[in-house]
Formats: C-alpha cells, sequence, structure tokens
C-alpha cells in the first residue's frame, strides 16, 4: 500500500501541480441597437415655363400711367417757371424667369413715351408788377429700362411655395425730355421724379406675384415620395432584406436647371439590413409630417449592417492562426494551445484556453485550462475584429503561478494577443452586393430609388449569448425622384 501510495505521489510531481480555475460566470448585457440617421435626397422638379406665363399675364403690359405731373414749379421775385409732364410706361416683353440659389428673378423690358411742357415767365416791371412775357414750349419724352424683380423663395410647412422680401431694381433706366419754344432749349430731367413713381407701382403688383407663386402646391407629389420611401426590399438570399423607416423631412436647397425649378427635401429616418423575416415587423405608412427646417449639412445615407461572428467559428479561425507550434517557449517550459472556447462576459469576451506544457524536470506533460477576458475591436482601415486589453481571471492568475513565473504571464499573453485577429473579409462582398441591389430600385411606375455607397465605417458591437455582432455603417448617397 505504501509503495503505490510513493508512486501515485511521484506520478503527480514528476507531472507538475496545477489546479484548473473555476470558470469564470459568463453573461450578456441587455444592448440597445444605436441607430443612426440617414438622409434620402429627394428632387422635385417643377416647370417655370407655366408661371412665368401667368405672371405676364396677370401682370399689365402699362405698368404706368403719368397725368400732369410736375417736374419743376419754382417761382422767385421776376422769374416763374412751371414743367410738367405725362406719359406711360409700358412692357415690352414678357417676364423672363430664372433661379439663382433661392431666389426667384423676374425679368423685363420697358419704354417710356409722354409729352412735357414748360412754361417760364420773366417780370420786365418789378415797380409796376404788371409787365409779364412768357414763354412755353414742349417736347417728347422717351427712354427704357430693365426691370428686375427678386424674391426669396421658400416652403411653408403645410408644403407651399411662398415668396418673401422682395426687391425691385430699375436698371439702366433713362429718360430724355427738351421743351422748344419762345424759351429756347431748355433741358428738363424727369428721371428721379418717374423712377420713383414706377418703383412704387412695381411694389403695388408684388402680391400679384406672390399669389401666383402661392398657387404652386408640391404637397401631393411629396405624399407619394414620402409614402415610397416607406422602403421594405429583399436583396441577395431570401434571407436579407433592406428596409429604411423615414421618420421626418425638411428642407434642402432650391435651384434651376434648364427653366425648371428644383426643389431638394430629404427624407431623414433609419436604413437597416435585416437578416431574418422574424424582424420584418409590418412598415405602417406614416402621414406626412409637417416641414423640418434644419440648417444641418449632413445629407449621408447610412445602412446599418450587422455582421454576426458565431463564437466556435471565430476560435476555430483563432486556433490556425495559433497553430502547433508552442505558444511559450522558454528554458524551463514549452507550452502549447490545444483548444480554445470564447464565451460573452458582459460587455468583454472570456476566452477558455486548454493548455499542455512540457515543465524542465517533469516527466509527463501538464494540462489544464486558463482564462481571460479580452475586449472585442474592430479596425476600420485593416477591416478586423481582434481581441485586445487580455487580463486573466483572478483564479487563473493563481493557478497559473505554480507552472510559470511571473514575467512568462505577461509573455503568455502578448503572445496569445498576435494571435486573436480576424480578416472580416466578408464585408466587402457584403457592400457590393447590397450596391448592386439597391443601385437602382423602382418604387412604382415612376418614382425611382438611387443610391451608391462607398464607406465602411463602425456603429457598435455588442455580445449575444452564441456571437459577437459588429454593426457596421454603410455610408454613402440616396437620391429620390420621379423619373
Amino acid at each position: 500500500m505504501t509503495k503505490i501510495l510513493t508512486i501515485i505521489l511521484t506520478i503527480i510531481f514528476m507531472s507538475g501541480c496545477y489546479d484548473n480555475p473555476i470558470k469564470p460566470d459568463d453573461s450578456i448585457l441587455p444592448t440597445k441597437s444605436k441607430d443612426i440617421n440617414s438622409s434620402i435626397q429627394v428632387e422635385l422638379k417643377i416647370d417655370t415655363h407655366t408661371l412665368a406665363k401667368e405672371i405676364s399675364k396677370k401682370m399689365p403690359k402699362v405698368l404706368l400711367e403719368i397725368k400732369g405731373k410736375d417736374i419743376i414749379r419754382h417761382s422767385s421775385g421776376s422769374s416763374r417757371k412751371h414743367g410738367w409732364f405725362s406719359g406711360t410706361v409700358k412692357r415690352t416683353k414678357p417676364f423672363q424667369l430664372t433661379i439663382e440659389n433661392r431666389q426667384l428673378v423676374l425679368t423685363t423690358t420697358v419704354d417710356f413715351h409722354g409729352r412735357v411742357n414748360y412754361k417760364k415767365c420773366t417780370n420786365l416791371n418789378l415797380i409796376l408788377g404788371t409787365n409779364w412775357i412768357c414763354g412755353s414750349g414742349h417736347g417728347n419724352l422717351f427712354g427704357q429700362a430693365k426691370i428686375q424683380i427678386k424674391t426669396n423663395l421658400d416652403v411653408t410647412s403645410d408644403w407651399k411655395i411662398e415668396s418673401n422680401q422682395t426687391v425691385i431694381k430699375i436698371l439702366n433706366g433713362h429718360t430724355f425730355a427738351t421743351a422748344y419754344g419762345i424759351v429756347l432749349g431748355t433741358h428738363l430731367n424727369a428721371n428721379p421724379i418717374l423712377m420713383a413713381q414706377l418703383n412704387s407701382k412695381l411694389r403695388s403688383y408684388i402680391p400679384i406675384i406672390e399669389k401666383e407663386i402661392r398657387k404652386i402646391s408640391i404637397k401631393s407629389k411629396v405624399e407619394e415620395l414620402w409614402k415610397a420611401s416607406h422602403i421594405t426590399k429583399q436583396i441577395g438570399n431570401k434571407n436579407i432584406w433592406f428596409r429604411f423607416t423615414p421618420k421626418s423631412i425638411g428642407f434642402n436647397r432650391t435651384f434651376s436647371e434648364n427653366n425648371t425649378l428644383i426643389l431638394n427635401p430629404k427624407v431623414v429616418g433609419y436604413g437597416n439590413i435585416l437578416t431574418s423575416k422574424n424582424n420584418l415587423k409590418e412598415l405602417n405608412i406614416s402621414v406626412l409630417p409637417k416641414l423640418e427646417k434644419s440648417n444641418k449639412s449632413d445629407n449621408e445615407f447610412s445602412i446599418r449592417l450587422p455582421i454576426q461572428l458565431n463564437y466556435k467559428n471565430l476560435a476555430k479561425a483563432f486556433m490556425k492562426k495559433i497553430g502547433t507550434e508552442p505558444i511559450v517557449n522558454r528554458k524551463n517550459i514549452e507550452m502549447y494551445i490545444e483548444k480554445l472556447n470564447l464565451y460573452p462576459s458582459g460587455k468583454k469576451v472570456l476566452i477558455a484556453v486548454d493548455f499542455k506544457a512540457n515543465i524542465k524536470g517533469k516527466l509527463f506533460d501538464t494540462k489544464g485550462v486558463f482564462y481571460l477576458y479580452g475586449i472585442p475591436i474592430y479596425d476600420e482601415e485593416k477591416n478586423q475584429l481582434s481581441i485586445e486589453k487580455l487580463d486573466y481571471s483572478v483564479e487563473t492568475k493563481k493557478a497559473l503561478v505554480n507552472i510559470i513565473d511571473f514575467p512568462a504571464h505577461k509573455y503568455l499573453k502578448k503572445q496569445l494577443s498576435k494571435k486573436l485577429f480576424y480578416d472580416m473579409n466578408e464585408t466587402e462582398r457584403y457592400k457590393n452586393m447590397i450596391n448592386e441591389k439597391i443601385e437602382s430600385i423602382k418604387m412604382d411606375s415612376h418614382i425611382i430609388l438611387n443610391s451608391k455607397l462607398n464607406k465602411l465605417g463602425l456603429n457598435q458591437i455588442y455580445l449575444t449569448k452564441s456571437d459577437i455582432v459588429i454593426v457596421l455603417k454603410l455610408m454613402g448617397n440616396s437620391k429620390l425622384s420621379y423619373k
């Protein structure tokens, strides 16, 4: 009996003393999805030919008519002067309409035609006060000018076009009037008075212009586009879906192209790739919201793409990198990794490492398991997942002391950390596949969604019972427009 006990103790001694540490609890934390705002640009085209024609119809051709307006009336001692004119200002062309940034610009040309009259009297006898000699004359009034009316365009919260801050300019306006008669060659300048009268009259026509602009309602078209932005589209195989859930709509910019007014609202919502039909809850069409006024320049289109990396498959990939060479090779010990198992532990990954070690002076291999914690990190440049910031569990630190010294603890972690990475080559394939499927989506007979994704970034990482989930965001631009 004593001999048997001696043999058993010798075998234990020769094989090294290592007590497996207790496995830490594995657990997961509830994780809330981090939605990211995604914008779809909307393009609405409005033909301005009709608007220009309607404004030209409503605006009179004779813009101003003047009768007997004084140019000069002066009396001083022995001299009296009186000049007046009558005439009309007529449009020679229909209004032309252009858009400059968010300003609607109306232009036309006008002609001035009229008559000027002039009378001058001189008293030759100031003492008697009765010897007045008067002379009179008349002449033509003529000239041209270009009229420019600028008004700022805006979209109301109920989806109508309105104008404000209207500015009127009279460009290159000149009139000439000379009266000839008994008093020779007197030059009369009617320009200041005429320009002031014309400007005042033109301002009285602003309500006509604003009324025609207000008739433009884009609500029905926006409602169509809003409805079309509720997107659920199957892409790739039957288990991959693209969904866009709109939340709000804001106004972006106004410009023109070939006499067409182009409005660019943007729909803001959430874009997601869903990998299970169980996640496809019915997407109810919401009512068109009021327009949100926003100066934000972020027009990026983004889609959340979840990549699920199974713990078992990751462990196998890590083991291929570790290989059969010793992970620690020092004078007194050679340690080999035989197996890895991964588990969730809150926000960290728990790594169970099965090992064997050849320890100098021991006849048999020492075998066991130890545990480390690590943090999953995604490197955007390398497109790579790695487990970093490794640290032993408390029980593991105590157990490892029995077979390797403390400096070797750090060396072991360092060597392991070099092997715990995974190249996510499939993400590029997913991006290309999604790009191909959403490049042009026909929403109905006349509405098309065109999208292009060209960047990749990280949205979030979280752990489930079976996977590390890396949620990437695919970024680019998207436009919803009428065919």
